[in-house]
This record gives structure tokens, C-alpha cells and sequence, in this order.
């Protein structure tokens, strides 16, 4: 072998040349190992570096992008993994793994607030159709009861819960496209729900309670993720 310096022959196997003193050691090579095998290149030059050392892995290999190359950082390092790797991705958006592959940094959130927002209307609707069925049956019974002349509550009752049933259908409808201020919504509404429990345990209503008991899990679902749905209005 010769010196890559001075061009004197040494021995194979040398580590200094005896000519010149150079070092005949290798120097390290650039990349880190072979991107198109699903290694790293040297950050650098725009590659990655070897995230075992802190760096980022190739994403067609289901690593890490750089951050600062659009792509994502090591959730090691408190970044944002691969979202094809069942990660986060790198948006300014909100959410968690509930859903990696559409565009949620990770916050830590309870729930995805999309999936929250599904869960909220498909619950006001249900509501909404429970409280139509009490209303028809406490109408039916009051119009009944007339003839014994007692029925003018039942009716009243009635008339009252399918106005309601109305209104959450049109709150549903309303939080689907506008989700701002869901989290106080229900807050103010909860004191009255329970009111509402406590009414119908009092007079036996028997399917205004269960009504009620349904209204008060809205109630609670709601403010159990509360931050899923404060990330909703940050949008």
C-alpha cells in the first residue's frame, strides 16, 4: 500500500507512514449507510442521521424526517414520528395517535377531537330521538287520561319534551359545523339535567328518568374531554 500523502510504500496493515508520519487510517465515509437500502446519508447533505445517535431515520423505511426538511422528528426527542409508521404527522393541527395518519401533532389528548365531535352529535341525536318517543307516549297517555280528568300534565309534559327533542337535533346540527363553545355549553346544562333527574324520580316518570340519566352521559362525556374539544375551536 502507499501513502496518501507523500506516495511512500509501507507495509499493509500500517497505521502511520514511516516517510512523512501521515495517518493511513480510513477517513469515515459520508454516508452513514445506504439510503436506497433503507439506511441513513449524513444530515448534512440532506439526508438523515442514524436515530440509534439522536438523529432522524429514513421515512421510506419507516423512520424519521428532519423537522426541518418538512419532515418529522424522533418522538424521542419530542418530535413527531412517522405517521405511516403508526405516528404523528408534522402539521400545526391537533390531535394524537387516535388517528396517525391524518395530520395531528401530538398534544396528548384524550380522544381525537374529530372522533369527539362524531360521539357528541351521534349522542345529541340519539337524545333527541329518545325524548320524541317519551313526548308521543306522555301524549298518548295525558289524551287517555282526560276522560278520567287528570291528563292535562301528561299532555303538557308531553308537548314540552318533544320541543326539546327539537332543539337537540338543531344543536347537533349546529356543533357539526360551528364546534365553538361545546365544553361551556354543557357546563351551564348540566345543573338543569340533573334537576331534571331529581323532577322525574319525584313524580315516578319512569322513561323522563332514564331520558334525563342519558342527557346527564352527554353531560359527562363532554366535560371528560374537554380538551379534545377546546383543541377543536383552536382550529
Amino acid at each position: 500500500m502507499f501513502c496518501r500523502n507523500c506516495g511512500n510504500q509501507v507495509p499493509n496493515g500500517s497505521t502511520y507512514c514511516a516517510g512523512c508520519g501521515s495517518s493511513l487510517r480510513m477517513a469515515p465515509a459520508v454516508g452513514l449507510s445506504n439510503p436506497g437500502a433503507g439506511g441513513y446519508s449524513y444530515q448534512g447533505a440532506g439526508g438523515y442521521n442514524n436515530p440509534t445517535a439522536g438523529g432522524y431515520g429514513n421515512p421510506a423505511a419507516g423512520g424519521y424526517g428532519n423537522p426541518a426538511a418538512g419532515g418529522y422528528g424522533n418522538p424521542a426527542a419530542g418530535g413527531y414520528g412517522n405517521p405511516g409508521a403508526g405516528g404523528y404527522s408534522n402539521s400545526n393541527a391537533y390531535g394524537n395517535n387516535y388517528a396517525p395518519n391524518s395530520g395531528y401533532a401530538n398534544q396528548g389528548l384524550s380522544v381525537d377531537p374529530d372522533i369527539a365531535l362524531r360521539t357528541l352529535t351521534s349522542k345529541l341525536r340519539t337524545s333527541a330521538n329518545l325524548w320524541t318517543a317519551i313526548g308521543i307516549y306522555q301524549i298518548f297517555m295525558g289524551i287517555i287520561l282526560l276522560i278520567f280528568g287528570y291528563g292535562v300534565l301528561s299532555l303538557i309534559l308531553g308537548i314540552w319534551n318533544i320541543v326539546q327533542s327539537s332543539k337537540a337535533r338543531k344543536n347537533a346540527a349546529y356543533f357539526q359545523s360551528n364546534p365553538v363553545g361545546i365544553v361551556s355549553f354543557f357546563e351551564a346544562g348540566k345543573s338543569s339535567t340533573i334537576i331534571g333527574v331529581i323532577v322525574n324520580l319525584v313524580f315516578g316518570a319512569l322513561f323522563g328518568v332514564i331520558g334525563s340519566i342519558y342527557d346527564l352521559s352527554i353531560d359527562n362525556y363532554v366535560l371528560s374531554h374537554r380538551d379534545a374539544f377546546a383543541a377543536l375551536e383552536r382550529r
